[in-house]
């Protein structure tokens, strides 16, 4: 996935598998499309079923939600190999950091939700994924040598009230394997918010 060869191990591994899954359907007269199939499954076991219980157990814990916001972005830039992951509140006029896990915090801890990537994200529900964010004219700078970011808006009752905001200081750095890795990420912490967004109710 992302840098400085985090994944190489489980890269490998998986790599062994496939080539021993593609061996024995050879031999047994497999096609093609045996071949997608079961790369996908092994892709998928790749993205992180033990990252999301440890995550999902993070977010429910009995801590302080600022402990609980920052082991969950550890978890994430641990596991997924990344430079840099905060984590955000979204309200009805501003986006606030919550906890964070790289070099230090934002040069911007809060600004107004329309502003930056995150505006997007935040406007639109979806994820957004800038691979070089020089050329996109609505990045808004928290690290000078960011390269790359990937903003993935948590929604409830289709409401956004957080972000998870990934960066890298590789250009390209975010792959749909990526996307698809993050996006279960943020799904195993949405307790993070909820309970916030319960409690206040």
């Amino acid at each position: 996935m992302a840098e400085e060869g985090a994944h190489a191990g489980t890269d490998l591994r998986v790599a062994q598998a496939a080539l021993s899954w593609l061996a024995d359907a050879e031999a047994a007269g497999a096609g093609g499309s045996d071949y997608t199939a079961v790369l996908e499954t092994i892709l998928k076991q790749r993205e992180g079923d033990d990252t999301t219980t440890r995550i999902r157990e993070a977010a429910a814990a009995d801590a302080p939600r600022s402990g609980r916001a920052r082991m969950i972005a550890e978890q994430i830039r641990a596991d997924g190999g990344y430079r840099w992951v905060g984590l955000y509140d979204v309200t009805a006029r501003d986006v606030e950091i919550v906890a964070w896990s790289g070099g230090g915090p934002p040069a911007h801890p809060r600004f107004a939700r329309g502003y930056g990537l995150t505006g997007r994200a935040v406007s639109s529900g979806e994820t957004v994924v800038v691979n070089d964010v020089r050329s996109d004219p609505d990045y808004l700078e928290a690290f000078g040598d960011t390269c790359a970011e990937a903003i993935i808006p948590v929604l409830l009752d289709g409401a956004v009230v957080g972000t998870i905001d990934v960066e890298s200081s590789r250009l390209g750095a975010f792959g749909e394997t990526d996307r698809r890795f993050l996006e279960k990420c943020r799904d195993a912490a949405r307790t993070l918010w909820s309970q916030t967004t319960a409690t206040a109710s």
